[in-house]
C-alpha cells in the first residue's frame, strides 16, 4: 500500500488522543484538516472506497472519538475557579 491509500490507513493514528494537539483550538484545526483531507482524497477518486472501507470507517470513528476528547479537554475544571478572598480576611506572606 502506497500513496493516498497509505495516508488514509494511517490517519486514524494521528487522531489518537496522545496525538491530538493539547490546545483545543489547535486540536479542532487538526480534526478539521484530517476530515477535509479524507473527504478530498475520496472525492478525487484517489482511493477506492470499497477497498478502503475499513480504513475510512476507522478514520470516521477516530474522528468522532477525537471530537469527544477535544470537547472534554475544553471543559473548565469544576472547582478550579478561585473564590475571591472574603472581606476583611488577613493577607499573610
Amino acid at each position: 500500500m502506497t500513496g493516498p491509500e497509505a495516508l488514509v490507513a494511517t490517519l486514524s493514528g494521528f487522531l489518537d488522543p496522545a496525538w491530538v494537539m493539547p490546545d483545543p483550538a489547535d486540536a479542532r484545526t487538526q480534526l478539521h484538516v484530517v476530515e477535509g483531507l479524507v473527504r478530498w482524497i475520496v472525492g478525487r477518486g484517489l482511493v477506492e472506497q470499497e477497498g478502503m472501507a475499513c480504513y475510512l470507517l476507522e478514520v470516521e470513528v477516530s474522528l468522532a472519538h477525537a471530537v469527544d476528547v477535544v470537547r472534554e479537554r475544553s471543559r473548565p475544571d469544576v472547582g478550579s475557579e478561585s473564590a475571591p478572598p472574603s472581606a476583611g480576611a488577613a493577607v499573610t506572606d
